[in-house]
């Protein structure tokens, strides 16, 4: 394992939600911040000359 994840196991269904919330917010926090990326990407390329497209 990695020196700095740690898993902890619980017996309290609280105890589990409570450190599971933050992981399910930061993998809905990379998911829209990849969506903005790609839109953007989508969005300029459709503005843009066909030599000045991005990716």
């Amino acid at each position: 394992m990695h020196d700095g994840i740690r898993i902890a196991f619980t017996r309290r269904l609280g105890a589990w939600i409570g450190r599971t919330i933050p992981v399910v917010g930061e993998v809905f926090l990379a998911s829209d911040a990849f969506m903005i990326m790609r839109n953007t990407v989508v969005t300029y390329n459709h503005l843009v000359k066909p030599e000045d497209r991005l990716l």
